[in-house]
């Protein structure tokens, strides 16, 4: 026969229901975090005031618009069609000298890279890039 003792029984925190809340806060947290869709690159381009222009003896400037123009001396094209702006570009500019990439500040930066991409192909290898706002005169 077992007789009841006056000792205290000894006080003890049970892991099992605290893991269990553990694990729930986890899921909590995991399910309600914010999981951003936006996979392109957040990219500020850098502005100048002082962009001189002086410098250049013969301006060969190709003009990149958020619109997805590419304006090459006077003649405006679709984005899309790159063969006929990098044959528009090889006729119209000397690789001999310096090229100016105008691009707007919100281009997307993958169309900065076809374009510079090309050029380089084509065998620019002068060229200044020149960031913009709409608001902008150039």
């Amino acid at each position: 026969m077992k007789f009841l003792s006056k000792r205290k029984a000894a006080f003890g925190i049970e892991l099992t229901p605290l893991i269990d809340i553990v694990f729930l806060l986890v899921i909590f947290f995991v399910v309600t975090a914010k999981i951003q869709g936006n996979q392109y690159i957040d990219l500020e381009l850098p502005t100048t005031d002082n962009f001189n222009q002086g410098n250049v003896e013969f301006e060969q400037i190709v003009y990149l618009f958020a619109d997805n123009r590419v304006s090459i001396s006077n003649k405006t094209l679709n984005i899309n069609n790159l063969e006929e702006i990098f044959t528009s570009i090889n006729q119209a500019y000397s690789q001999d000298q310096v090229l100016i990439l105008a691009i707007e500040k919100k281009v997307f930066f993958e169309n900065v890279v076809k374009i510079m991409d090309g050029l380089e192909d084509l065998g620019f290898l002068n060229i200044k890039i020149q960031t913009y706002t709409h608001e902008q005169s150039i």
